[in-house]
């Protein structure tokens, strides 16, 4: 289950099939796709001015949104293919700081005031409890502290390394330099 929520924008749910999961379907992996809310409290990013797309953004909304969408997987495993049991989430940047905090918060009661808020499934049909935790969870360069992010991620992937920025005589070869150097 991919966390595509880079600087914690928000994702918007797919409306069809995503191109180039069929690899995975056939080596038996279900790629299951959920939609999260973003800081931006916009479905999408939007800019529209139109206030029936604002959502409560921020924390703890995107995460609290994958794990309805895990429950609700849950809920609906005898129609699903694969083991719901083994789900595990996967992202980069604010998508994996996310990840990690699907895997670290599994079955934490401080989300389920905002889990029923939104109407997730708590229960299944035979009023078992439902759970949220994740088999696994890959996190990426997961931004943790924003205040920090520029430096991280100059020194983990060198953004300026591949678009002939760092050229000599460039402000922005010393610029990576210092951000990676810090």
């Amino acid at each position: 289950m991919p966390v595509e929520t880079p600087g914690y924008a928000a994702f918007e749910a797919p409306t069809g099939y995503a191109d180039g999961v069929g690899k995975y379907a056939k080596k038996g992996i279900i790629y299951a796709i959920a939609g999260a809310r973003g800081k931006e409290g916009m479905m999408g990013g939007s800019s529209s001015s139109d206030s029936s797309e604002i959502t409560s953004g921020a924390a703890p909304y995107a995460v609290t949104d994958l794990k309805a969408a895990i429950r609700y997987m849950r809920y609906n495993k005898k129609n699903l293919a694969g083991d719901t049991n083994k789900i595990i989430t996967f992202g980069m940047s604010g998508g994996g700081a996310q990840s990690a905090l699907m895997g670290a918060t599994g079955d934490s009661n401080l989300y389920y005031p905002y889990l029923q808020s939104i109407g997730a499934a708590m229960k299944d049909s035979d009023g078992k409890y439902i759970s949220d935790a994740t088999y696994g969870s890959m996190a990426w360069c997961p931004i943790t502290s924003l205040d920090e992010a520029d430096e991280a991620y100059e020194w983990n992937m060198g953004q300026f390394s591949d678009s002939d920025t760092r050229a000599d005589g460039t402000f922005t070869k010393e610029l990576s330099n210092d951000m990676a150097k810090q």
